[in-house]
């Protein structure tokens, strides 16, 4: 049987050589290498070439830092009429305190009324001779804003600029400590001992968070206050005892 004659796809006579369309024309798979990691392919490979580890590392933090600077931007104010700008000089930085900043941290806490502005002219001169020669020691740099002023509290009187200050060291910058006393409660008013009473429970977490003594200092001072030890055996305190 010649070429002429052989049989076609079905629905075709003998001796017709079959008609497809181009969408029906068979053609060779695509073939698709992948590149190994660190191959580096020259033009012409005809290879995908797959991203690098350190260029998806790069975009991924770069999306991360990004969405952490619109969430921090959205919901905290870094301009200038914030007040925190505005008590910046407390922190001691520069290593003195004009009598400028304390004016203007007094009006934006509101604290004209309460202060001698004349006197704190004063003070200001006075704490800045103190701090000449506080800057110079090797840990001052190491230091807190709140050891800095202890530093100088405890070398002149400024009556004025202690109240300042003592305002401000007043806000506190965090809700851990508050955080840390409801997680000492929970420890120590847990479901075997659910019949303390609210009295006992302050008077614990007073104790664990006020007295630094260890242990076995703290069991010396009990033992030797005869009063202490004498109100804890007695029966008055239990409200249930008649």
């Amino acid at each position: 049987m010649s070429d002429e004659e052989c049989v076609g796809p079905e629905g075709q006579g003998q001796g017709q050589s079959p008609s497809l369309s181009q969408s029906q024309r068979w053609k060779p798979p695509e073939v698709r290498l992948l590149v190994p990691i660190g191959m580096v392919l020259q033009p012409g490979d005809g290879r995908m070439l797959l991203p690098r580890p350190e260029d998806v590392a790069r975009e991924e933090f770069t999306a991360f830092l990004n969405t952490a600077i619109s969430y921090i931007e959205k919901w905290f104010d870094f301009s200038q009429d914030n007040w925190l700008f505005h008590i910046q000089p407390l922190s001691l930085s520069s290593g003195s305190i004009s009598y400028d900043d304390m004016v203007k941290v007094s009006e934006r806490l509101h604290l004209i009324g309460r202060i001698n502005m004349d006197a704190l002219y004063d003070e200001c001169v006075t704490a800045n001779s103190v701090l000449e020669h506080l800057t110079k020691h090797e840990d001052w740099v190491s230091k807190g804003t709140a050891e800095r002023w202890m530093a100088v509290l405890q070398q002149v009187e400024i009556p004025n600029i202690l109240a300042v200050v003592s305002f401000v060291l007043s806000i506190p910058s965090s809700t851990g400590y508050v955080e840390r006393v409801f997680s000492l409660m929970k420890n120590k008013w847990s479901d075997v001992r659910n019949r303390c009473s609210v009295e006992l429970m302050k008077s614990e977490l007073m104790i664990t968070l006020n007295y630094e003594l260890s242990c076995t200092d703290f069991y010396t001072a009990v033992v030797k206050d005869k009063q202490l030890l004498a109100t804890a055996r007695d029966q008055r305190k239990y409200k249930w005892k008649k």
